[in-house]
């Protein structure tokens, strides 16, 4: 097999793309972790 650099180009493009998907997941659920702080703490007398 021939090495095709915009083969190889295309695939670490793809696993930098699903590590950041991983990491915005990440960041969406501290998001959410932290609403949900901010409303309990509202919430409380």
């Amino acid at each position: 097999m021939m090495d095709d650099p915009a083969h190889e180009a295309k695939g670490d493009a793809q696993q930098v793309a699903g590590e950041t998907r991983k990491q915005v997941g990440d960041a969406e659920e501290d998001v959410k972790d932290a609403a949900d702080d901010a409303a309990d703490a509202t919430a409380k007398p």
